[in-house]
């Protein structure tokens, strides 16, 4: 989420309050946004570390082959490799990195402990990962083919005997033009047997990754980001659950953990129930959606890293942004769209509440968000054998 060009990530603040409390650091960094999203063309450029959508992402059996899977992970081990060797030449220690990500980059840097099974490169002594997603594989060769070769009948390259080489001989524009007209969930990391060689829940629970100290958290309101808009009912409510993997036994349960009750739900700054816009039950579903794309992963971190007798910390980010009004008091299904708008803008701030912290010590885990109860060790459990494997 974001790069080094954006003010908000590009670190400044943090050196400058580090050298205020008389602890200078060194801050490096480089882009890490969604393997998802779209390319411009001033966005790809030789100041950004690792390459985005199917520039960095391509994926399907030749490119396994050839060797040229997640290359936009291998661009940011790279970067790393880099700071060993040079990071002491402005003033650091290369023994003492610190990796650091939030959302996409959250899960960069769940990646990178993870890489090659957990191999330990020396690269970083610890990691922090806000808002980390569920990390989700593709594993299905054959979708992969079906995505790469629209890639290649969007770029002319479908008739040619040596596709890898037509595609590295098309044009920016050409290249660009195809890979946004090929759907953009088609591009993400994916197993591929080197970099990536299981799927996430499978590596955690293992013990497959690099055994520093982790610090991971999320925000109290993520499920406005991941959530539907229009569940108007308990039988849409059930469809959505559904439609995430859980079985019919299992989505019973889930309904029953989430019921439709606004005050609990999501996010907590709306009272009532949001207009049709979104749906009567939006708080329900959004509180869901925050659970299993967010809360879940967070916590599956935190519980793998004390099973491995490794500190583990978790936080949650619960502040509105000073010096903003909201307008978030609904008794009823009144209000407009724009007016709701105002309350989804507070769904991700980036602000440290400490108060709401707590450290997880080796072999007992203490989670900081206790208004989850028992429905995230569910999900966790379930995106163990299902979810996780996505194809």
């Amino acid at each position: 989420m974001g790069g080094a060009a954006d003010k908000r990530y590009n670190l400044t603040f943090l050196v400058q309050q580090s050298v205020a409390l008389g602890k200078p650091m060194i801050a490096a960094s480089f882009q890490c946004k969604s393997s998802t999203n779209r390319v411009r063309q001033h966005e790809l450029n030789p100041f950004s570390a690792d390459r985005l959508t199917a520039w960095g992402f391509l994926a399907g059996s030749t490119v396994q082959q050839a060797g040229l899977a997640n290359l936009g992970l291998k661009d940011q081990r790279l970067a790393l490799h880099w700071i060993q060797e040079n990071i002491q030449a402005f003033g650091g220690d290369p023994s003492k990195v610190t990796i650091w990500g939030e959302s996409a980059g959250g899960s960069a840097v769940g990646y990178q402990a993870q890489a090659y099974g957990g191999r330990d490169d020396g690269l970083f002594r610890a990691i922090i990962a806000e808002s980390i997603w569920e990390n989700r594989y593709s594993s299905n060769m054959t979708q992969q083919d079906i995505w790469y070769n629209m890639v290649l009948a969007n770029t002319g390259c479908n008739t040619s005997s040596d596709a890898l080489a037509c595609l590295r001989g098309s044009s920016f524009d050409t290249l660009n033009t195809a890979f946004n007209t090929t759907p953009t969930t088609s591009f993400g990391p994916v197993v591929d047997g080197d970099f990536i060689p299981d799927i996430t829940s499978n590596m955690l629970r293992e013990g497959r990754f690099v055994k520093v100290p982790l610090l991971v958290g999320a925000n109290t309101d993520e499920g406005t980001s991941f959530g539907p808009k229009g569940i108007d009912n308990d039988t849409a409510f059930a469809n959505y659950v559904s439609s995430t993997g859980p079985n019919a036994n299992e989505t019973t349960i889930l309904e029953t953990l989430y019921p439709d009750i606004p005050s609990i739900g999501i996010p907590e700054t709306l009272h009532g129930r949001p207009n049709s816009t979104y749906g009567s039950q939006y708080k329900r579903s959004s509180a869901f959606a925050g659970d299993l794309y967010i809360h879940a992963p967070r916590r599956a971190h935190s519980q793998a890293w004390s099973q491995q007798d490794i500190s583990s910390y978790s936080f949650r980010f619960n502040v509105l942004v000073a010096g903003r009004e909201y307008n978030v008091i609904f008794a009823d299904c009144g209000g407009t769209a724009n007016s709701y708008q105002q309350s989804l803008n507070i769904a991700a701030p980036t602000i440290f509440k400490n108060s709401h912290s707590s450290r997880i010590t080796p072999k007992g885990l203490v989670t900081a968000t206790q208004t989850l109860r028992t429905r995230i060790p569910l999900l966790v459990s379930h995106r163990a054998t299902s979810t996780w494997r996505t194809s």
